[in-house]
């Protein structure tokens, strides 16, 4: 099956035996300043900045919504404990603050 991305100049996601492919973050500068017309330079400052802001807002437990479909959410998990499948034994947890990503079916079917 094509990519249907592929008049766009991207390249497929799977090669013909179904390995996945990483996309680096230089990879994803240089694919979103040519789809975009932004230089590489203004690209890499924008997704700084927007990497600041996202883990910032999770930080403070905020949810951030993008486009259609992708949510990001912090989330406070207080200490308790836990088990060692390996083991068996029980250890202490300590509290944190996790994130959550949430991708809904209009965005499943876009990349379906």
């Amino acid at each position: 099956m094509p990519c249907p991305w592929a008049k766009h100049g991207h390249k497929k996601i799977f090669n013909e035996k179904k390995e996945k492919r990483k996309m680096n973050r230089a990879e994803l500068i240089k694919a979103a300043s040519k789809e975009s017309g932004f230089t590489q330079a203004d690209m890499t400052r924008a997704l700084d900045a927007f990497e600041t802001v996202l883990v910032n807002a999770v930080h403070e437990g905020d949810e951030v919504k993008l486009f259609q479909g992708v949510s990001f959410k912090g989330e406070y998990k207080p200490e308790g404990t836990a088990r060692n499948p390996k083991t068996g034994e029980v250890v202490k947890t300590e509290a944190k603050m996790t994130c959550k990503v949430k991708l809904t079916s209009t965005f499943k079917n876009k990349i379906a």
